[in-house]
C-alpha cells in the first residue's frame, strides 16, 4: 500500500514513517510539510493512502481542505494534534482519524480498519408504511427505538419502521455510528455537543434533538469521547 504523509510537522512525519516500517504491507513513497506540494504529488502519482494533518498553520491549505479537493479513490486518515477538530474531522468523509500524539496500536489498528474491513451498504432498504424506502446511510442521524418499531432520523426526513436496533445496528459501521442507550444508535459526524447527560445531534443548521445517554452505555461512550479528545 503505497502511502503519502502530509504534516507540516516533521517530527510528526518522523513518527508516522517509523511507525510505519513495522507493518509489512506500507510504503510510505513522499513526506513533505507543504501541503501544495502534497496536493501536486496526489494529482501525479498512485497513492493508496494519505497521513493529513488537519492544522497546518501558514500554509495555503489546511487538511479539511485539501480533503475537499483529494478524489474519493483516496483512502485519508486524519491527525492533529488538536481535539477540537475531533468531531469536525467525522462529517468528511474519511477512514479514520488520529489525535496525537498516538501510539503504535492505535496506528496499527486505523490501518488494519482500511486494509482488512467489513464492507457496509451505502443505502439501507426499510418498509415504512407499505412501501420500501431507500435511506441513505450518510444522512441518518439518530435511529430511536419505540416499543416494536423504530424511527429513523435523517438530516430531512423521519421514517417509521418495524425493525429492531439489533437489526439495524449489524447494517451501520461502528467507525460512524454508536449505541448510546438501550433505545438510541446516533451517527458520530451528527453529534454537535454534549450537555450533562444529554448529547445534541445537528438535525439541520437550525434544529438539534437531544438524546440521553443511558447508563449501561455511558463508559463505552465516555470512552470514545476521550479517545478523540
Amino acid at each position: 500500500m503505497n502511502c503519502i504523509v502530509i504534516d507540516d510537522e516533521q517530527y510528526s512525519i518522523n513518527i508516522l514513517k517509523d511507525y510505519s516500517e513495522k507493518v509489512p504491507f506500507l510504503n510510505i513513497v513522499y513526506a513533505t510539510t507543504n501541503p501544495v506540494d502534497g496536493y501536486n504529488y496526489i494529482l501525479n502519482n498512485e497513492v493508496d493512502l494519505i497521513f493529513l494533518d488537519i492544522h497546518m498553520p501558514d500554509k495555503l491549505y489546511s487538511g479539511f481542505d485539501l480533503v475537499k479537493m483529494i478524489n474519493d479513490k483516496n483512502k485519508i486518515i486524519l491527525t492533529t494534534g488538536d481535539p477540537t477538530f475531533a468531531v469536525e474531522a467525522f462529517k468528511y468523509n474519511v477512514n479514520n482519524y488520529l489525535l496525537k500524539p498516538f501510539s503504535f496500536d492505535r496506528f496499527f489498528l486505523a490501518i488494519n480498519n482500511i486494509y482488512n474491513p467489513k464492507i457496509y451498504k451505502d443505502v439501507i432498504f426499510i418498509k415504512s408504511e407499505g412501501k420500501k424506502i431507500a435511506i441513505v446511510v450518510n444522512n441518518i442521524v439518530i435511529i430511536e427505538a419505540l416499543q416494536n418499531y423504530i424511527n429513523f432520523y435523517t438530516i430531512d426526513k423521519k421514517f417509521t419502521c418495524n425493525y429492531s436496533l439489533a437489526e439495524i445496528s449489524k447494517l451501520l459501521d461502528p467507525n460512524s455510528f454508536i449505541r448510546v442507550h438501550r433505545s438510541f444508535i446516533i451517527s458520530k459526524k451528527y453529534i454537535d455537543y454534549i450537555n450533562g447527560n444529554d448529547i445534541y445531534m445537528q438535525l439541520n443548521n437550525i434544529f438539534k434533538l437531544p438524546v440521553p445517554i443511558g447508563n449501561s452505555y455511558k463508559d463505552s461512550f465516555l470512552k470514545y469521547v476521550k479517545e478523540i479528545n
